[in-house]
């Protein structure tokens, strides 16, 4: 079923399709380029696909025979030869096109970076006087294009094009790299410099600097420093190439005489802070817009908790001064809530990929782990040495491994309770932030009172920290013994009536 179509503004009808209505459908037409159109192709190199035997047909609307087929087509001559004269045009088309030289510019690829972007050879660092302590990247650090340090004018002329994620931006979560540049780092300061006259010929000092163009590459040209401004703490460069003046910062110019790797370390220095702060800055704010829908335990058992820990006799006399003061524990605790919530999303693997699409990840420092086998990891120690002296007296030396003494290490765990894994990772947790062995019961630093103290005094300040001592003991170090302990039996199938008997012991 077609449609037939009336004109615009008129409703279109269904028509039945006949004989007499396909008989009126135009067969496809043999279109002969243009004079002007055909040299054109000639000229582009297409020569071979215009040049081919074109089908000599008389018939222009192509009416169906009376059968209702279309008419045979001639067979079209592919098996031809082809004309030379149009591969050799095409050939010399491809040669007048220009090449792109991949070496002029790179695209960064952090997982198939080498120490410095771009690779290059080992021969092409110079021996600096500048001790680079931290020269390797950190494990699981990404190489970053925009820690790039040229270490010769050719190096300087290659071009990097960062992809958009890798681009600086504004945000609330974001900081300006220069709050994170360690002055101690800069060795020549700008008054020494400038108190020295520019070398022959310069209108300043010579220095790179990063050029940015419309399309996101850089480069680092040279320019010459010719001021310093002290309230902005920016540096004034002339363009070498355009004679263009132009403010930056100090992490963006490379003076000439300055030692490449330690303004590699500065640099690699300064991004790492910054990441690490911009890293705990997107945590908060995930966090602070999470919902709270804890149990409120703000009453007046938790304040005077809080005025006790204070161990101030102001505290509990002007409370009402202290409130200000009290809704900021409120808030601390709010978020303190909201942050255990997420950390421990995190531990899941779902919720991890997706916090960590948006780049949101765990701030809690990981303590490092325990000790599997209660002692020093033996694989990292040197294979030891036998010195024997055989029957003529000649000393050998024999390379026996470890092997005698991992015989005897397996006989020390099975008689030692500490080389249990679980065990020894509860002792971690334990000494890492419960350790209660230091802890005094009595006030040695009395600077509360006057001296000479009286009696009374010296009572009341004893008695508020055995109280302070008390609660501490009480509400959170048993408390978080008590989860320990849980966690440790929890493997071993220890249960409820364990842990009650754990905690009462």
């Amino acid at each position: 079923m077609d449609w037939d179509d009336l004109g615009p503004g008129q409703a279109k009808r269904p028509i039945k399709t006949t004989l007499e209505n396909k008989q009126k459908i135009p067969a496809k037409l043999q279109i002969r380029l243009p004079k002007a159109l055909y040299e054109s192709a000639q000229i582009s190199g297409n020569a071979p696909l215009v040049d081919r035997q074109q089908l000599t047909s008389k018939t222009v609307t192509g009416l169906l025979g009376p059968s209702g087929k279309p008419p045979a087509r001639p067979p079209m001559n592919l098996g031809g030869p082809i004309p030379t004269d149009g591969l050799k045009e095409m050939k010399n088309a491809q040669e007048l096109k220009p090449k792109w030289n991949p070496s002029g510019e790179f695209y960064f690829n952090p997982l198939s970076a080498g120490d410095v972007f771009p690779p290059r050879s080992a021969d092409l660092h110079p021996v600096d006087d500048y001790v680079d302590p931290e020269s390797d990247v950190l494990p699981g650090e990404l190489h970053h294009p925009l820690g790039f340090v040229p270490v010769n004018s050719e190096e300087a002329s290659i071009r990097l094009r960062p992809r958009t994620g890798q681009l600086p931006v504004r945000s609330s979560t974001t900081l300006p790299l220069e709050y994170f540049d360690s002055p101690e780092l800069e060795l020549t300061p700008p008054e020494k410099r400038f108190a020295n006259p520019p070398p022959p010929g310069c209108p300043g000092f010579p220095a790179y600097s990063r050029y940015f163009d419309q399309h996101g590459g850089f480069t680092w040209q040279p320019c010459f420093v010719i001021a310093y401004d002290i309230k902005s703490e920016m540096y004034r460069i002339q363009w070498a190439a355009s004679d263009v003046l132009k403010m930056v910062k100090r992490l963006n110019l490379l003076f000439e005489d300055e030692s490449r790797t330690g303004f590699r370390f500065r640099l690699r220095q300064a991004r790492r802070r910054r990441d690490e702060c911009e890293k705990e800055a997107r945590f908060s704010a995930y966090v602070s817009k999470q919902p709270f829908k804890h149990v409120d335990v703000y009453d007046a058992v938790f304040r005077n908790r809080i005025l006790r820990r204070c161990h101030s006799p102001l505290a509990k006399k002007l409370e009402d001064r202290f409130q200000v003061h009290f809704e900021d524990f409120r808030e601390n605790f709010k978020f303190g809530i909201r942050a255990a919530v997420v950390e421990q999303q995190l531990l899941e693997a779902a919720a991890a990929a997706h916090l960590a699409s948006c780049n949101i990840q765990s701030v809690k420092p990981t303590a490092p782990p325990a000790p599997k086998k209660g002692c020093v990891d033996l694989t990292a120690l040197p294979a030891g040495c036998v010195w024997f002296r055989d029957e003529l007296n000649r000393v050998e030396n024999v390379t026996v491994g470890l092997e005698p003494f991992a015989l005897l290490l397996q006989d020390i765990q099975r008689m030692g309770m500490t080389s249990v894994a679980p065990l020894l990772e509860a002792l971690q947790q334990y000494f890492a932030s419960l350790d209660v062995s230091t802890m005094s019961l009595a006030v040695l630093d009395l600077h509360e009172v006057a001296l000479p103290a009286l009696l009374s005094d010296f009572l009341l300040v004893q008695r508020r920290h055995v109280e302070g001592c008390s609660d501490l003991l009480a509400n959170d170090w048993a408390l978080k013994v008590l989860g320990i302990i849980e966690n440790l039996l929890a493997p071993e199938g220890g249960g409820d009536d364990d842990v009650d008997a754990a905690g009462r012991g």
